[in-house]
C-alpha cells in the first residue's frame, strides 16, 4: 500500500493564485502542496494563502542560502511562519540549525502534540556531495521536529540509491531526496522507502528543484499511486536518459497486466567504471529490488563486459553481437512475493556504517548478496530482424542473398549485422568513420560470407534491397538531419529503407526515401518489439502490444505536433 503522499510545489504570489494551483494539483492527484512564501513580507499575506489552499498546506518560507528567494532575516522568516501556525496550516517547513527553527520549534512545542501544525526539520545541499553524504555533519534535526526532510545534490546515480538506504536506518518520519537528473528517480520511488512524502512540480514549466517531475507525469507515466513497499524496479540505463520513453510503454504494459512493477529513468554517466558502480549500487541496496534493467547507448557493450565479469549468464546472441541491452537481477527472494529484502546495513562490514549518522562511509564496500544471479539479453537483433521480415512478409531464411547496406557502426549496427549474417544476408557497413566500418565487418566476416565495409559517402548512387539507418542523425532534436543528405543510394520501388531512429515518428530519411518511391520501415518498429520482448523477460507474462503501440504513437504524435 503506498503511503507516500505526493506533495506539489508552489511558489506563492497570492491568494488567488494559490486557489487555482492548488485546485489543479488536486485535480491531477496530488495529496498535499507546498507553499513556497518567499516572495512575501507581511504576517497579515500569510492567512488568506493558507486560506486559499484547496489541499492540507505545508509552508515554508526559504533563504537564498538554502536555494529559496527570500532576503528576510531569520526573525522575519519565523514571523512569517508563525503566522502560518497561527492560520493552522497543516505543515511549516523551517531548515535546520537556523535561529528561525529554534524560534518556531519553541511556539509549536508549546502547544503540545495535538497542535494542527506539525514541524518539518530540513537540510538542503547544492554542492555534489562526496562519498561520506554529509561531511561528516549529522543532517538529524537539531531541534525535535515531527518530519525529517533531507535533499542533496548527487554526482552520480549509485548515490541517489545508497541515500535511499537512510530510510531504512534512520527510525523517524523521513523526506529523502536527491536533486538533478539522476536524482529523479529518488521522487518516483519514495513509495518504495515508506517515505513520508515526495514533491512534484504542477507541471514542467513550474519546477522549485532541480529534477522535480510534473504531478500529472509522476501519476500518468510512473504509476505512482500503485507503487508499494514490494514493487519490482525497473528502468532504463544510459546517458542522457531523459528524452527516453521506455517509461511511459513499460508502465502502461504493467497497468494493462496488472503487473505490480514499476519502470524508472537511470541516468548513469558515460565510461566503464560509472556503469559498474551503478551495477554494484543495484544489486547492494535490495531494499529497492531492482529486478530488470535496459540498456541503451553508451553502456550495452559495458553491460556485456561487466556481466561476464560477475559470472552472468549471457545468451548466444549477445555474446555475438557483443553487447546486452537487457538484463535480469534474479533473487531467490523472487520466489516468494511476499517477502521484504533485508536492509542492506545487514549487508554491509560492520565499519561501515557510521554509529551516529548511520551512513556507508566507504560506498565501495557495500557487499552484494552473493546469491543474487544476473542474466544478459540483447532484443535488438530479432526485433529488427522482425521488423524487416514483417514488412517484406518473408520468413527470416529468406532474407539469404539479400543485399543490406547497414550506416552506422555503434550498437545497434552491430545487433543488424549479426543477425542479417546469421541468415546470409550480403552486408556492407557504412560510416563516417571507415576504420569502425572495417573493425565492425571483420568482426562478422567468414569465409563463407564476407562483410564489406565503407565510408557513408560510398552510399552514394549504390544499389542495395535493404538500407538500415542505424546512426543517431535525425534523431529529436536534431530532425533536419539524415544520411541521405551526405550521400543519397539509388532508391526504387523495391528497396526498402528502416531507420532505426523512432523519435520523431517521420524521420527525414523516411520522407526522402517515400518521395524516391521506396518502401520505408520505421523506428517505432524495432522500438516495440525490442521493448516487447524485454518485457517478456521481466514479468514472464505475454507483452500488450496493441497497448504499448497507443502510448508511443500518442507520446510521438505529440511530440510531432501532430
Amino acid at each position: 500500500m503506498n503511503t507516500t503522499q505526493l506533495c506539489v510545489s508552489l511558489t506563492v504570489i497570492d491568494a488567488a493564485q494559490v486557489a487555482r494551483d492548488s485546485a489543479q494539483a488536486r485535480d491531477a492527484g496530488a495529496d498535499i502542496v507546498e507553499l513556497r512564501i518567499d516572495a512575501l513580507t507581511r504576517e497579515s499575506q500569510v492567512a488568506p494563502v493558507v486560506a486559499a489552499a484547496a489541499l492540507p498546506c505545508i509552508v515554508t518560507c526559504r533563504p537564498t542560502w538554502e536555494g529559496g528567494k527570500s532576503g528576510l532575516c531569520d526573525d522575519a522568516r519565523a514571523d512569517l511562519l508563525l503566522a502560518a501556525i497561527q492560520a493552522r496550516a497543516a505543515y511549516v517547513d523551517i531548515e535546520d540549525k537556523s535561529a528561525a527553527a529554534w524560534r518556531v520549534a519553541k511556539r509549536l512545542h508549546k502547544m503540545g502534540d495535538d497542535r494542527p501544525t506539525k514541524l518539518i526539520s530540513s537540510m538542503h545541499r547544492f554542492e555534489p556531495c562526496g562519498d561520506d553524504f554529509f561531511a561528516g555533519d549529522d543532517p538529524r534535526s537539531s531541534v525535535e521536529a515531527d518530519v525529517l526532510k533531507v535533499a542533496l545534490m548527487v554526482p552520480d546515480i549509485h548515490y541517489v540509491l545508497y541515500l535511499m538506504c537512510l530510510k531504512d536506518l534512520w527510525k523517524c518520519q523521513l523526506v529523502l531526496l536527491s536533486m538533478g537528473e539522476a536524482g529523479r528517480i529518488s521522487r518516483i520511488l519514495a513509495p518504495k522507502t515508506g517515505a513520508f512524502l515526495t514533491f512534484a512540480a504542477l507541471d514542467a514549466r513550474s519546477a522549485t528543484a532541480p529534477g522535480q517531475i510534473a504531478v500529472a507525469e509522476m501519476i500518468q507515466d510512473y504509476r505512482f499511486k500503485k507503487i508499494g513497499l514490494n514493487t519490482k524496479v525497473f528502468g532504463v540505463v544510459g546517458h542522457p536518459i531523459g528524452h527516453s520513453l521506455s517509461p511511459a510503454l513499460h508502465n502502461a504494459a504493467f497497468d494493462a497486466t496488472g503487473y505490480d512493477g514499476v519502470y524508472v529513468p537511470m541516468d548513469v554517466q558515460p565510461g566503464d567504471s560509472a556503469f559498474v558502480e551503478f551495477l554494484k549500487a543495484a544489486m547492494g541496496v535490495r531494499m529497492l529490488d531492482i529486478t530488470g534493467l535496459s540498456v541503451t547507448i553508451p553502456h550495452k557493450e559495458n553491460a556485456l563486459r561487466e556481466l561476464l565479469a560477475k559470472g552472468g549468464e549471457v545468451d548466444a546472441m549477445a555474446r555475438r553481437i557483443g553487447a546486452v541491452n537487457t538484463i535480469l537481477i534474479e533473487s531467490p527472494l523472487d520466489e516468494d512475493p511476499g517477502s521484504v529484502p533485508d536492509s542492506p546495513e545487514a549487508d554491509a562490514p560492520d565499519d561501515v556504517f557510521d554509529d551516529n549518522v548511520g551512513l556507508p562511509l566507504r560506498l565501495r564496500e557495500i557487499k552484494v548478496d552473493p546469491t543474487l544471479k544476473l542474466h544478459g539479453y540483447n532484443t535488438d537483433c530479432p526485433a529488427i530482424l522482425d521488423a524487416i521480415t514483417h514488412a517484406l512478409s518473408i520468413p527470416r531464411d529468406q532474407l539469404r542473398g539479400r543485399k543490406v547496406a547497414v550506416l552506422g557502426a555503434g550498437g545497434a549496427a552491430r545487433a543488424a549485422v549479426a543477425g542479417l549474417t546469421l541468415h546470409g544476408a550480403v552486408v556492407t557497413v557504412l560510416n563516417r568513420t571507415p576504420e569502425r566500418a572495417r573493425a565492425l565487418a571483420t568482426d562478422f566476416t567468414t569465409p563463407e560470407l564476407p562483410v564489406r565495409a565503407a565510408a557513408l559517402t560510398d552510399l552514394a548512387g549504390a544499389s542495395f534491397d535493404i538500407i538500415i539507418n542505424t546512426t543517431p542523425l535525425g534523431m529529436h532534436p536534431d530532425i533536419d538531419a539524415s544520411p541521405f543528405d551526405i550521400a543519397m543510394p539509388a532508391l526504387t520501388p523495391d528497396t526498402v529503407v528502416f531507420d532505426t531512429v523512432y523519435n520523431p515518428l517521420r524521420t527525414k530519411l523516411l520522407a526522402q526515401a517515400q518521395a524516391a518511391g521506396a518502401r520505408t520501415i520505421a523506428g517505432i518498429e524495432m522500438f516495440l518489439r525490442q521493448a516487447a520482448a524485454q518485457f517478456e523477460l521481466f514479468t514472464k507474462l505475454p507483452a500488450p502490444i496493441d497497448v504499448m503501440r497507443q502510448v508511443i504513437e500518442k507520446k510521438l504524435a505529440v511530440k510531432d505536433g501532430l
